[in-house]
């Protein structure tokens, strides 16, 4: 059973892809399915400006004036993303 008191370090990844906002949204799509992912970090300078979901990625895909060009993560990640540190508790 889950303690409400464990800290989300016990849940989160342990090893972190992250990707930048200039690579491109295919590339990016590309390397969320190879590593069987729904969200990635966006790092520029190593500091997190974003985060890029599938979600954002269908919501992009949806509108028809993105299709049939090569856009940036940066035009379809969440930017601001909410975080907290890594010995929260679960709840």
């Amino acid at each position: 059973m889950l303690s409400k008191d464990a800290p989300i370090d016990n849940f989160m990844s342990q090893t972190l892809i992250t990707i930048s906002p200039d690579l491109s949204i295919d590339d990016a799509k590309e390397r969320m399915a190879e590593n069987g992912i729904r969200h990635i970090p966006v790092l520029e300078n190593n500091r997190l400006i974003g985060i890029l979901s599938a979600r954002d990625l269908l919501v992009f895909d949806s509108i028809p004036t993105n299709q049939n060009t090569v856009w940036p993560v940066s035009a379809a990640m969440t930017t601001r993303p909410i975080t907290c540190p890594s010995d929260t508790p679960l709840a």
